[in-house]
């Protein structure tokens, strides 16, 4: 993990927003194991991860990642 992230991860429990982290579990540039570590620090959260799917989830699982924001944002109170 970039050292930058390791400095602002150390607040990451200050944070009251829910949370959906997104990882694709052939990700070679930031380790599956990243995402695994971040988000048990985020007060509400959920950690999906997409199997068979690398490193830009955003272009090789775009459905997917849109049904993801969609659910996410039908659960979510406006506040």
């Amino acid at each position: 993990m970039f050292q930058f992230l390791r400095e602002i991860s150390q607040h990451y429990h200050e944070i009251e927003q829910h949370f959906v982290v997104v990882h694709g579990s052939e990700d070679h540039s930031i380790p599956v194991e990243d995402a695994m570590n971040l988000y048990p620090d985020l007060k509400d959260s959920q950690l999906i991860i997409l199997p068979d799917t690398g490193h830009m989830v955003q272009f090789i699982r775009t459905d997917d990642l849109v049904k993801i924001i969609g659910k996410t944002a039908e659960n979510t109170p406006i506040h």
